[in-house]
């Protein structure tokens, strides 16, 4: 499709997209499609095989894959020549990228971004990767096959070996089938073959069991759960949490294999002291490379944000340690300042890299440092952020609380606001200092080229963020975090304008709207805000009697959409592993839902909505 838009070689069918993802392939010499009737309908009326990519604005490696390979016109004669090739923006529809996920990770036993995926005409994955370099790579004693290569082999294969493709394909999604709901062994079906669904409460001790599995998976080291890279896990850190509070009432009697709060603070403390923490900014980065959490992937998502600070927030509601408080407070307040839209919506993704570099908005050396602190400040503020000369990071220094620093050493006050003894003037006075140079730092960054911003809204995502300022709002008493909560709400919808319509984002480049993904109902487009919002304003009591109605009415029309489209009211369970890192909107706004609809107003159909929901793998605890 050649190019006619300025100064572009090329353009594509992407430039008419929202997604700002997919609009930074609009012009590659590849003839990419948007997933969508045309590309599927042209694969099989030319019988050819799709070549799939999936991927986010954020991703580095995405966008290394598109430099490296996606504008190489070798590479992209390949693959105009022997597949009709698909783009898709994970964010926009996460039920492709769910079910295809999980076709890469029964082949590699891995995952990641950007993911590769080859198809049949009929959407049959038969071989799948995430990046891959455009020619062949070593790394360590292994030999990466570069991605001509890949192009090639999987097109001879579709030519030549036709049967062996079609039986892997088979092969493939008979095992997706099967990790579908409905299709347990072991487990009571009716005559058609469909799961029936236990009646009754989920038992408190089998939550105990489930802490058991978690701990196994510890590391008492560094924190969180397995080894790098590392993810942060939120989820399973919340449910932890909430068990422990089941134990301090007597609710559970099996002892635990470690204390569930021990490792929550241990985990929430050394990410928030890692380098996948902003030092000087506030917010998460995704993940940790390492076991340690010191070098992150630097991109920051909305969502992973939206649900630390809660959990942060939390913790610190439990244990009283103003620690948490600070990372909660200060990751909100990095959301306000880089996230928000005027119109008060939230953007989705800050990217990793700037002018062309992953981390260099973030990473600092020695020099750089000293120019802007006073001589007094530079080696109290290097020694506690383990400053070298050498570096941790390509020669630079990735800020982090350095290790023979004490974890969460702040200064804890007694309820009456005085110092215990043994903390003194020295520890308020070396505070005092790492703040005025953390504040220095942060202005002096703040002139740096900053890293891209994905500025599409995601409704689910926004629903999560909103939730965690109306819960700070309400707990520490923030007026400006209620306002930010007020301007989301009011930024989507307003109680009387007209009925809710369900779609999946709001991208501000065109008008065009994207269609709802039946894999996630509830994520529903801004100007018709989600059930999450309704009942986050109701909790921050302000105004709530208006906003229980839409908060009823919303949650139920999604369900309403989701048997029209599925004839089914469970969502698609899918077991995408703890590495994914999102929780999506229907997990979240279905399970939390109907367990407020059951307190709230008793109806005995929301109650039977709580035990399916909570035997489909969403973790429901009253």
């Amino acid at each position: 499709m050649p190019g006619t838009q300025g100064q572009h070689k090329h353009t594509n069918r992407l430039i008419n997209e929202t997604s700002p993802y997919l609009l930074q392939h609009a012009h590659n010499p590849v003839d990419w499609y948007p997933w969508g009737e045309e590309a599927l309908e042209k694969a099989r009326r030319e019988n050819k095989p799709i070549l799939l990519s999936v991927g986010y604005s954020a991703c580095h490696w995405c966008h290394v894959m598109e430099r490296e390979s996606f504008e190489n016109e070798e590479i992209a004669v390949l693959m105009n020549q022997h597949f009709v090739s698909i783009k898709v923006d994970r964010e926009e529809r996460p039920d492709i990228d769910n079910i295809y996920m999980q076709a890469v990770q029964a082949l590699t036993h891995s995952g990641g971004w950007p993911m590769t995926v080859f198809l049949t005409p009929d959407g049959r994955p038969f071989y799948g990767g995430t990046y891959f370099p455009p020619r062949d790579r070593r790394y360590g004693g292994q030999v990466m096959p570069g991605f001509g290569r890949v192009l090639i082999s999987m097109a001879e294969a579709y030519e030549h070996r036709r049967e062996d493709v079609e039986e892997q394909a088979t092969q493939i999604a008979d095992f997706l089938n099967q990790r579908g709901p409905g299709t347990r062994k072991g487990q009571p079906h009716d005559k058609s073959g469909v799961y029936n669904m236990p009646t009754g409460m989920v038992p408190l001790e089998l939550f105990g069991n489930a802490s058991r599995e978690l701990a196994s998976e510890f590391d008492p080291v560094h924190g969180g759960f397995g080894n790098a890279p590392k993810f942060p896990n939120t989820m399973s850190l919340e449910f932890l949490l909430r068990i422990h509070q089941h134990r301090l009432k007597g609710e559970i009697g099996t002892k635990a294999t470690r204390p569930e709060l021990e490792i929550v603070e241990v985990s929430l403390q050394h990410m928030a002291n890692g380098g996948i923490y902003d030092q000087l900014g506030g917010g998460f980065h995704r993940y940790s490379v390492d076991a340690e959490w010191l070098v992150p992937h630097f991109e920051k998502m909305l969502y992973d944000n939206a649900l630390l600070s809660r959990i942060y927030l939390h913790t610190y509601l439990v244990t009283g340690k103003v620690f948490y408080r600070r990372i909660a407070e200060e990751t909100l307040d990095y959301v306000v300042r880089e996230m928000t839209s005027p119109e008060g919506g939230f953007y989705s993704t800050q990217d990793a890299d700037s002018e062309g570099e992953e981390g260099k908005f973030f990473v600092w050396t020695p020099a750089e440092i000293e120019a802007v602190l006073p001589h007094e400040d530079v080696e109290i503020f290097m020694r506690h952020y383990g400053v070298t000369q050498h570096g941790n990071f390509e020669g630079k220094n990735i800020l982090h609380v350095a290790q023979d620093m004490s974890i969460g050493a702040e200064v804890e006050r007694d309820g009456e606001g005085y110092l215990p003894p043994r903390q003194g003037a020295l520890a308020v006075a070396r505070e005092e200092t790492l703040g005025r140079a953390r504040d220095l730092l942060f202005k002096a960054r703040e002139q740096r080229i900053k890293p891209g911003r994905d500025e599409k809204i995601l409704t689910s995502w926004n629903g999560l963020m909103l939730r965690s300022f109306a819960e700070a709002a309400r707990y520490l008493g923030r007026a400006d975090y209620l306002q930010v909560a007020i301007n989301s709400s009011n930024s989507t919808r307003t109680p009387d304008s007209e009925p809710l319509s369900l779609s999946t984002s709001n991208a501000p480049q065109t008008s065009s709207s994207i269609q709802i993904s039946v894999a996630d109902p509830t994520t529903i487009r801004p100007r018709q805000r989600p059930p999450l919002s309704f009942s986050a304003r109701c909790q921050s009591n302000f105004n709530s009697g208006r906003w229980e109605v839409w908060h009823v009415e919303g949650l139920r029309r999604a369900v309403e959409v989701w048997q029209e489209s599925t004839g089914s009211i469970l969502p698609n369970k899918t077991k995408s592993g703890k590495w994914n890192g999102i929780k999506s909107g229907k997990q979240v706004s279905f399970g939390n839902h109907f367990v407020q609809l059951t307190a709230w107003y008793g109806r005995q159909s929301d109650r039977d909505w709580v035990v399916a929901s909570t035997d489909s793998n969403l973790i429901v605890i009253r």
